[in-house]
């Protein structure tokens, strides 16, 4: 059986922090995706911080389009 995430390259996502509301989690972008980890590369407090997340550990971000 495939597993179909609900994550791809090119999602703006946020890092799940349980300290922290979510009005204040981190914004980043998904640039790369490797055995069920994902490559986040940062966009708002730090453009130059890169890692790897797991799935349970970040949410998409939704967007909404202004017609």
């Amino acid at each position: 059986m495939i597993h179909q995430s609900e994550f791809s390259i090119g999602n703006t996502v946020q890092v799940i922090d349980h300290d922290e509301h979510p009005s204040e989690w981190a914004t980043f972008v998904i640039t790369d995706y490797r055995n069920n980890f994902y490559l986040l590369s940062g966009i708002d407090k730090s453009p130059c911080e890169v890692f790897w997340a797991m799935s349970n550990e970040i949410c998409l971000i939704r967007v909404e389009l202004m017609t």
